[in-house]
Formats: C-alpha cells, sequence, structure tokens
C-alpha cells in the first residue's frame, strides 16, 4: 500500500509532505521542519503558514522577474527588426506560451498558481498593449523616415519639384508635423534660388552677377552677402576667359585698334583691363619696342614680373582682375621657349584654384627668391593714390541730381522721397550733418530699389553707383589714379627690383643644372652668398607639402562674421586686428571682413594662428624702431 504524501502535523491544519521520494524540494523542507518543531514540542502549524507563504511570496517575485527579463530580451530584438514591426506580436505570442507553461511546471499550492495565472495575465496584456503602441509608432517612424529618404534624394538630385511634392504628401497623410513642410518649402525655395543663380552664372555670368548684388531674390542680409562671395570668383573666371580672348586677339591680328575692344564680346572686361589690353596692342605692333622686349635686360624684367605675378595670382579675390591680365601679356613678351610654355601652365593651375606645392629643394629655392623680391618689391614707397569714394561722388550731387534716378527707373514718387530723406532731429546720429543725411538717403534707396520697374535701366555709371549704394557704405572706393611723377619713380624702383631678380632667377636656374644633386646645404649656401634671407628652414632633402589645414587658405578671400560674436580682433581671431597678407596663408587665414571705415581685418581659425601670424608681421616689419616710429607706421 502506497504511503500518503501529506499527513495532518499535532495542533494543525497545515499539510506538509512526509515522503521526501514523493514531495518537492519546497515540500520536503516543510516536512523536515515540521518534524523538528514537533519533536522539540512546538506547535508548527503558524509558523508553517507564514514559512510556506513567505516561500510562494517569493517565487512569485522571482517569476515576474523572469517574465521581465524575457522582455528585455524581446525588446533588444524588436529593436533590431525595426522594419517588421507587425511581426513583433505574433512573436511575442511565443514567448508568452513558454512562460505561461512555466508556470504549470512550479510547484505550489493551487491558490498560489492561480494568483502566478492571474498576475500574468494582467502583465502580458501590458506588454501585448506596449508592443501595439511601439509597433504603430515605429511603423509610422519608419514610413516618416521613407519619405525622409526620398525628400534627401530629391534634394541631393536638385529636384525642388519632387522635394515639394515628398514634404506635402508626408504631412497630408500625417507622417510629417506642419512645422516639417515649412521647412522644406523654405529650403527648396532656396535650393531654388541657388539653381536659377547657379545656372545663370553659367549661362550669363555677368548679367546674373549683377542681379545677385542687386539681390534680385529678396534674401536675407547674411545669405546675401554669402551669396556675393560664393559666385564673384566665377564672374571672376568669365572675366578672365574675355582677358584671354582679347590678349590672342592681339596676337592672332583680329584685334588691331583700340575700337575693336568697344566690341559686344568685349564689353564685360574692365576699364583698366581693356586699357592694359590697348596699351598692350600698340607696344605689340611696334617693331622697335618688339626688339625692345626681346633684349636680354627687358626679359629679366619681364620673366621676374611673370614669377611675382604668378605668386601673389589669388584667382578667387574680391577684385574681379587680381593682376591676371598683366600677368598673361607679361607671359605673352617672353621670347619663345620651354620656359615661356612652363609660365603658362603655372598660371593655368593656379587660377583653376590650385596651390603651388614645394616638391623638391629647387621649388623650395625658388620659393626663397618669391619670398624675397616680394619683401623687396613691398618696400618700395607706393605712388601716391587719389581715391574717390561713395561719399566724394554723393558729395559731387549724384543723389542731388533728379535725373540720375529717373535714369535708373525710379518713379517721381520714389525720386522724391530719396532726394528729400532729412535726418530725424530724435535720432542719436554720430557725425557731420552731410554724412548722416547721405547715409538716411541710402536707407530710402535701398528701400524702394527693387520696386522699380526697370532693374536693367540707367548707364553704366549710373548702375555702379546703384550697386556700390546697394551692397557698400560712404567710404567704399570707386574710383582711384596715381600721381604720374610718383608713379613714374615707382615703376622705374620695381623694374631695378624685377631686374636683378630675373639675373638671379638665370643664376639660380643655371646653378641647379651644373649640381643636379644639389641639396639643402648647397642650395642654402648658393642663397645666402647672393645675401639672400631664407625665410623658412627645411630637413634634408624633403618632399614639402602645404602645412597641415592651410590648403585652402586664402588672404583675399571676403568672409562674414557674426558681430554678435564679440569685438573685431576677437571675432576673428587677429588679437592685433592686423590687415590680411600673403605671408599669413601659411597660417591658414580664411579670408578678411570688413570693419569700421572700410578697414580690412585678417580672419583666422583660431586665436593661436592670429598671434603667430601678428608676431611674423611685426618681425618683418617692426624691428629696431622706437615705440613712436612703430605706432605711427602701423596707423598712419
Amino acid at each position: 500500500m502506497r504511503q500518503p504524501d501529506y499527513k495532518m502535523i499535532q495542533g494543525g491544519n497545515i499539510q506538509v509532505p512526509m515522503n521526501p521520494q514523493l514531495a518537492g524540494a519546497s515540500g520536503r523542507g516543510l516536512a523536515r521542519l515540521g518534524s523538528t518543531l514537533a519533536g522539540v514540542g512546538v506547535e508548527a502549524s503558524a509558523i508553517l503558514q507564514k514559512v510556506k507563504k513567505a516561500d510562494e511570496d517569493g517565487k512569485l517575485i522571482d517569476a515576474e522577474e523572469e517574465w521581465e527579463n524575457s522582455y528585455a530580451e524581446y525588446q533588444k530584438k524588436m529593436a533590431i527588426t525595426r522594419n517588421s514591426p507587425l511581426e513583433w506580436q505574433t512573436g511575442w505570442e511565443k514567448n508568452s506560451q513558454k512562460l505561461r507553461h512555466s508556470i504549470d511546471s512550479m510547484e505550489g499550492s493551487k491558490e498560489f498558481k492561480n494568483n502566478l495565472r492571474l498576475r500574468f495575465t494582467r502583465w502580458d496584456g501590458n506588454v501585448n498593449r506596449s508592443i501595439g503602441r511601439s509597433a504603430t509608432k515605429t511603423s509610422f517612424s519608419n514610413t516618416a523616415n521613407s519619405y525622409a529618404a526620398k525628400y534627401d534624394r530629391a534634394q541631393s538630385q536638385n529636384n525642388t519639384e519632387l522635394m515639394l511634392q515628398t514634404a506635402q504628401e508626408a504631412t497630408t497623410l500625417g507622417y510629417w508635423p506642419e512645422s516639417r513642410l515649412y521647412e522644406a518649402e523654405t529650403a527648396a525655395k532656396k535650393l531654388s534660388i541657388t539653381n536659377e543663380q547657379t545656372h545663370g552664372m553659367q549661362t550669363d555670368a555677368f548679367e546674373t552677377f549683377e542681379e545677385i548684388e542687386t539681390n534680385k531674390w529678396g534674401e536675407d542680409k547674411y545669405t546675401h552677402q554669402r551669396k556675393v562671395a560664393k559666385y564673384r570668383p566665377a564672374l571672376n573666371a568669365a572675366r578672365r576667359q574675355i582677358v584671354d580672348d582679347a590678349v590672342n586677339g592681339v596676337i592672332s591680328g583680329g584685334i588691331s585698334t583700340p575700337e575693336d575692344l568697344e566690341k559686344e564680346e568685349y564689353e564685360n572686361l574692365l576699364p583698366v583691363q581693356k586699357e592694359k589690353i590697348a596699351t598692350f596692342m600698340k607696344k605689340f605692333h611696334d617693331q622697335k619696342h618688339k626688339e625692345w622686349v626681346a633684349s636680354p635686360e627687358q626679359q629679366a624684367i619681364i620673366s621676374s614680373k611673370v614669377q611675382d605675378g604668378i605668386y601673389n595670382f589669388q584667382p578667387n579675390g574680391e577684385d574681379s582682375d587680381m593682376g591676371y591680365a598683366d600677368v598673361k601679356m607679361w607671359i605673352n613678351q617672353l621670347n619663345p621657349s620651354a620656359y615661356k610654355d612652363e609660365m603658362q601652365k603655372a598660371l593655368d593651375s593656379k587660377q583653376d584654384g590650385k596651390m603651388a606645392e614645394i616638391k623638391t629643394i629647387k621649388d623650395w629655392g625658388k620659393a626663397q627668391i618669391n619670398r624675397n623680391r616680394k619683401n623687396a618689391l613691398d618696400r618700395v614707397a607706393k605712388p601716391k593714390v587719389v581715391k574717390k569714394t561713395l561719399f566724394d561722388y554723393l558729395e559731387d550731387g549724384f543723389l542731388r541730381n533728379e535725373q540720375n534716378l529717373k535714369d535708373l527707373g525710379f518713379s517721381k514718387g520714389d525720386v522724391k522721397n530719396i532726394m528729400n530723406a532729412k535726418v530725424d532731429r530724435g535720432a542719436n546720429i554720430k557725425g557731420d550733418d552731410a554724412r548722416s543725411t547721405y547715409s538716411v538717403q541710402l536707407g530710402m534707396f535701398r528701400d524702394v530699389y527693387q520696386s522699380r520697374e526697370d532693374l536693367s535701366a540707367g548707364s553704366d555709371f549710373q548702375r555702379e553707383m546703384a550697386r556700390t549704394m546697394m551692397t557698400g557704405n560712404l567710404n567704399t572706393v570707386l574710383r582711384e589714379s596715381d600721381d604720374p611723377a610718383t608713379l613714374l619713380q615707382f615703376d622705374e624702383d620695381q623694374d631695378r627690383i624685377h631686374k636683378m631678380y630675373g639675373d638671379l632667377e638665370s643664376e639660380y636656374n643655371n646653378h641647379i643644372k651644373t649640381h643636379p644633386k644639389a641639396d639643402k646645404e648647397n642650395v642654402e649656401e648658393w642663397l645666402k652668398d647672393n645675401n639672400l634671407y631664407i625665410e623658412s628652414t627645411i630637413e634634408r632633402n624633403p618632399v614639402i607639402n602645404p602645412r597641415p589645414g592651410t590648403e585652402n587658405a586664402n588672404y583675399q578671400n571676403k568672409v562674414f562674421v557674426d558681430e554678435s560674436l564679440g569685438a573685431a580682433n576677437v571675432r576673428h581671431n587677429n588679437p592685433a586686428a592686423a590687415y590680411p597678407r600673403k605671408q599669413d596663408e601659411k597660417y591658414g587665414i580664411e579670408g578678411y571682413g570688413v570693419i569700421g571705415g572700410g578697414h580690412r581685418i585678417g580672419k583666422f581659425p583660431t586665436p593661436i594662428h592670429g598671434a603667430a601670424a601678428n608676431f611674423e608681421l611685426f618681425a618683418d616689419n617692426y624691428v629696431n624702431m622706437t615705440f613712436k616710429a612703430a605706432m605711427k607706421k602701423w596707423q598712419p
């Protein structure tokens, strides 16, 4: 006969397992505990009741912890399968069944198991609702992201129509908020404007750039300034192409008189460029001049000018010429040789935006000659320059002449408003009455400029004045002229230096030819023997590349810095607030800003770069000077 698993223990009604072989671990433990208590005469029922409840409460907590761990593991799987959120609940059902079956295999009282099943049902329901919400949210998020990817592809393809269509559809179907639609529409509009401007610069750079300068598209102040800076290099390139065509025309005979330069295809040449090309044409057809230019002395001067011109040429600067016409014509005055072809290739490479790399000892030596020549030329007293600013032209009566404004296409009412604009005496206006009045008139001019019926009206000079009034200030220089006497002395001094350095270059090239294995010491010795200052040192026979971080340095690139970032020297990372210099490119100069009075200030990537450039400036120009003399030179 089978031994019963449980029997009543004295004094109580708690069933405890008495057969250790057939009872579970908990039952066996309670049985032993009950026997021990009974053996010593202790009433066991109340104690065993509490022990049994504590045991089952602990199992309940352990079970709930196991459920939570199982759900946490499943959430990891959900994160991995974000592209299939609708499959999450089906997958969870398998986990749920396993957990429910584990309850049936647990030991414990019927009451305990019922309570456990009830708790699991409530917990599993909450998990299912959580998974459902996550699946819904993820499904919507996935679709929103799909629309975002489609929008980004359209944007990368410059397809503004598809950008708008995608954004509107995503918003209509509820995947994107209205705010995102507004952002997309704004971005599409900006991209559409940029596409139109870029296409215009490719097809008609001069008309398009004029529209950009006068802000035809009504862009905000800083976007407008960035666009002017962005597209100016393309304008410069287009103008350089016309210079090439004109110079080649002179050489081929297609251009033989100054009147030929007035043809439509040359209308966008700057006046100074036309003047230079006309002078070149006159000399080119003068046999005596040809013979004179071909002389060894003049070839040395021209060779030096070519080297210096290429060394200093910055194709993306603000000035539309940047000396390109000069260098182009100097190259064409060199006697036919491999050197002449080499100089043309160097100029072409520079205008393509490629920085000359110093790759050999020979290149390094040439760079030292170039730096010494530039320093020598910089020390030549500049000719006196007479500058005429926007203020000067306004003083001459440009805005007092009603016809000027009518020619530019202003209505009678706008003409009257501009000419009668006066200073509000309650306003805090600094400066004299004339400057204050002109400032107010300029403000009125800018307010109504885009509302003219004919945006292309006016003569060349009137439109130039209008562009200056729209983008410049009263100190902006429109015209410069040199004093003839001081200009002649300046040219003579410059030619003397060019002759000296042209001869030095020839001697240096001969030295390299006769010393094909020249090393650092050899080149340095030659430079020192010719009284040339070595401005940078190198290790033995290296390959020298531009200093890291300075590959795109450009001291003639106009940049814009938010004035809220601090004082001018702080926001430009230029402790001394110094003007930009070619030499600053070795310190990574990013360009220049324009501050009070129209003065330029170099912009550096960090204050450390700026301070290093400042120290070199002081070392180059202010050593062995009294403080008074240095201050006078710094701020004449």
